[in-house]
């Protein structure tokens, strides 16, 4: 989706008598804002069957096409009161949702980085941005269509292999193929065993691929294990107060991945003090 030119907000921040520090969390938050107003419009772009690279970029209910005023990541939505322009019909808040949700996410992701800063972790780093970006992606696709695009998640694969091929080259470590597999059997494992028994019922064949994703980035069948155990939970409390107002029945369908995808984001930026944590108060007190 195009975007204003991210040198006029710069030049705005670093106009201003603060830390350094501040000019790099603007910074990323606006490429975050970006990230998500791209994912967003890729999304529906992709549903649609049009061409998300090199299409014009439009109003989905009139299809006026948008001037650069109007995709401003988040100003243009609050500059016209979550309206279009053009049509004045109201444009919902999942436009500004995304856009700010994977914004903090890439601020998040850099105050939080367990990788350092080196070459190395500035190279895993990108990556994961873009990762976040596609997974943003993910959690629209599942949430208005029950659907995980194998296009997406298998771009996350490819991204994912590369991260850890980076960093089994840098550090020498090939113990970290070990962990891989094992994170891919039971990341993908548990899934499969459970699409299979089910005959897809429970769970889909997207969230199989998904797992052999994180099985991979974690590069740990604990971590696996706690990516299920974590977005189920998430799942479970973000269904019951469905099932509660009587919105949704037990046999309801019910979209696993934007859980399943902010269990890995939790694992993946604070896995090894969760690990510690459970390792040294439960498992060996």
């Amino acid at each position: 989706m195009e975007t204003l030119p991210l040198i006029l907000l710069l030049s705005f921040a670093s106009s201003l008598s603060v830390p350094l520090i501040y000019y790099l969390l603007f910074t990323i938050f606006v490429v975050g804002l970006c990230a998500g107003s791209f994912a967003y419009a890729m999304t529906l772009r992709m549903y649609d069957g049009r061409d998300w690279v090199n299409g014009r970029s439009e109003c989905d209910m009139c299809r006026k096409p948008l001037r650069w005023r109007d995709l401003v990541p988040l100003f243009s939505w609050l500059s016209t009161k979550g309206s279009c322009r053009y049509c004045r019909k109201r444009l919902g808040m999942s436009y500004p949702l995304a856009e700010l949700s994977v914004a903090l996410l890439f601020v998040s992701s850099f105050i939080f980085w367990p990788y350092g800063f080196t070459k190395t972790g500035i190279v895993v780093f990108g990556l994961w941005l873009v990762m976040l970006t596609l997974m943003a992606s993910l959690v629209i696709f599942d949430f208005k269509w029950y659907l995980l695009p194998d296009k997406i998640v298998y771009t996350l694969i490819g991204l994912a292999s590369a991260s850890k091929l980076v960093q089994v080259l840098y550090f020498q470590n090939l113990s970290l193929l070990a962990g891989i597999v094992g994170g891919i059997f039971v990341g993908s494992g548990i899934f499969y065993f459970l699409y299979v028994i089910s005959r897809g019922k429970y769970i889909g064949g997207g969230d199989v691929k998904y797992g052999l994703f994180f099985g991979i980035l974690l590069a740990s069948p604990f971590k696996s294990l706690l990516v299920i155990s974590i977005g189920s939970l998430i799942g479970t409390l973000f269904v019951i107060p469905s099932i509660i107002r009587d919105k949704k029945k037990m046999t309801s369908q019910v979209p696993f991945g934007p859980s399943l995808i902010l269990a890995t984001v939790i694992i993946y930026l604070f896995g090894d003090k969760i690990v510690d944590f459970l390792t040294t108060f439960y498992l060996f007190p």
